[in-house]
């Protein structure tokens, strides 16, 4: 891709900021098209050129009306060229995550559980309403207890701590021949079918 961008800023005479511009839009469209309901929305961003076609998106999903929070996995000084360039016209304040401890305990869990996506959207009929769930017992989830809860196609979690390595370490469990096979081929149909696919 970085030399399909190289060729055709040096070839065709398209500045590479357009580029980043034009690609960043693109996905700020696709997002609104496929998420519509979708009112805040986070987009996380590296230091390089792919950060930078975040940080378009997130202006532009901004100018749609959506609340946006952007999430730079660096330093602002670490950004160079197209994308610092693209940093500098963000709307927004960026949240710097640069060390796992950046994450708050309390934010690790309501990312989890407020974890939905197009199933969830479309009221999909395997599609589980909270597909990834959070048990607050101390000895919880337990495959005897939870494995078979929602139909197998929820996934739980629970014994959140932290981690002198990772940040944050957590048990989770999933059913392995339902969520992770079967239910997962008749939730992949349904959604080709919500799409148009399947006749």
């Amino acid at each position: 891709m970085r030399e399909i961008d190289r060729s055709t800023t040096e070839r065709f005479g398209v500045p590479s900021l357009t580029l980043m511009e034009n690609a960043g839009t693109a996905v700020a469209k696709f997002v609104a098209s496929r998420y519509p309901s979708a009112k805040k929305i986070a987009v996380v961003c590296g230091k390089g050129n792919n950060g930078g076609d975040g940080f378009v998106a997130a202006r532009k999903l901004r100018e749609m009306g959506k609340d946006i929070h952007v999430l730079l996995l660096a330093k602002p000084g670490d950004l160079q060229g197209d994308a610092a360039a693209m940093f500098s016209q963000l709307s927004v304040q960026a949240l710097l995550v640069l060390e796992p401890a950046d994450f708050e305990k309390p934010e690790v869990r309501a990312a989890m559980e407020s974890f939905a996506s197009t199933p969830q959207e479309r009221k999909l009929p395997s599609a589980p309403v909270q597909p990834v769930q959070y048990m607050e017992e101390k000895d919880r989830p337990q495959p005897r207890k939870d494995v078979e809860r929602d139909r197998g196609m929820a996934c739980f979690v629970g014994r959140l701590r932290e981690c002198n390595v990772l940040g944050y370490k957590f048990v989770a469990l999933g059913h392995n021949t339902v969520r992770g096979a079967a239910g997962a081929a008749v939730l992949n149909a349904e959604l080709m079918h919500s799409e148009g696919l399947l006749n």
